[in-house]
């Protein structure tokens, strides 16, 4: 499961148009996600997945980069542990 939601943004886009003020606002919606990182989670396996995250950035097309949707930082998720998380991937602070 992931530990990102979706969120919309307006953007605002000058559009020439055939009425006779010459432009007009439209809204559109841009998509971002908000990454809420996970307390329970160790350094060990934050590390890893960062890493993980930079190779998959690494070896992607041109075309595929240009279809990402934008991640920003949010707070820190309220989702518990799960029951059968491995020792390594669990925060002993």
């Amino acid at each position: 499961m992931s530990s990102e939601e979706s969120l919309s943004e307006p953007e605002s886009l000058n559009h020439q148009g055939d009425d006779s003020s010459g432009s007009d606002l439209e809204s559109l919606s841009k998509k971002v996600l908000c990454v809420k990182p996970l307390p329970w989670r160790s350094r060990e396996l934050n590390v890893v997945m960062t890493s993980l995250d930079h190779k998959n950035v690494r070896r992607r097309s041109q075309s595929s980069a240009s279809m990402l949707v934008e991640r920003r930082q949010g707070p820190p998720s309220t989702r518990a542990a799960p029951d059968d998380a491995p020792e390594f991937a669990l925060s002993t602070s």
